[in-house]
């Protein structure tokens, strides 16, 4: 399973306590969820659990390793300060993280505001990963296209660009022409780095001159004169 949808908890969580016409039934509802989720998952688990090495795989997953990428550059920071081999700690930071992320996002009033909070937790959770797959470019684009403006439609080609790219890179390790230490290791300087930076460029500049013009539009506004 992945861990991907998790990441928009918050932000649905938030939606649904401003639309329901009653909070404590929304917490009710929820907390029932909860707990029935968490038991389904006990009880399909339960025959294969033994004990915390159950999560090995799941652990090992989540653990970054040297790369060019946010991960990557905690797991060095953390390794040298530690004076030893990285470990889940990078990815609980990066956890949290995205957590706090999430929680800023969901934060917006009007459904618009919200679906850029999801595409801003969508961006953050690519840029966080551990691990670097093209396909995992998939989800923040599937999200910007949900609400597609200028700066949303040059992220998802700017996120395109990287995944292909880094994409042939997995037909060049199959045939022996590249090692796969230097796509796990270089590759998400292309598909995550440089797209998650392109991406964070574009937003602060469409910002900036939606900004430009809605002042200009007030000013424009003030010194129209008044109908008669």
């Amino acid at each position: 399973m992945k861990w991907l949808p998790a990441a928009f908890a918050v932000p649905v969580f938030v939606l649904l306590l401003r639309q329901a016409k009653s909070r404590v039934r929304v917490l009710v509802e929820v907390g029932i969820g909860v707990v029935i989720a968490v038991a389904g998952a006990w009880w399909l688990w339960s025959p294969w659990w033994v004990g915390l090495d159950t999560l090995t795989g799941l652990r090992t997953s989540a653990t970054p390793s040297s790369s060019r990428s946010p991960a990557g550059w905690l797991a060095d920071a953390l390794a040298d300060q530690l004076a030893m081999e990285p470990s889940i700690v990078p990815s609980l930071v990066l956890v949290g993280a995205l957590l706090v992320v999430s929680i800023a996002a969901a934060w917006g009033r009007r459904p618009s505001s919200w679906l850029v909070g999801c595409a801003v937790v969508a961006v953050a959770a690519l840029a966080i990963s551990p691990v670097y797959w093209p396909w995992y470019t998939a989800l923040p684009i599937a999200v910007l296209a949900l609400r597609p403006t200028a700066v949303a439609l040059c992220q998802v080609v700017v996120l395109t660009a990287g995944s292909r790219f880094v994409a042939l890179w997995g037909d060049l390790g199959a045939v022996g022409a590249m090692s796969y230490q230097d796509i796990f290791t270089d590759g998400p300087w292309y598909g995550i780095t440089v797209p998650v930076a392109a991406c964070v460029v574009l937003a602060v500049v469409g910002a900036a001159i939606h900004g430009v013009r809605r002042i200009s539009g007030t000013r424009q506004a003030r010194t129209d004169p008044a109908p008669p």
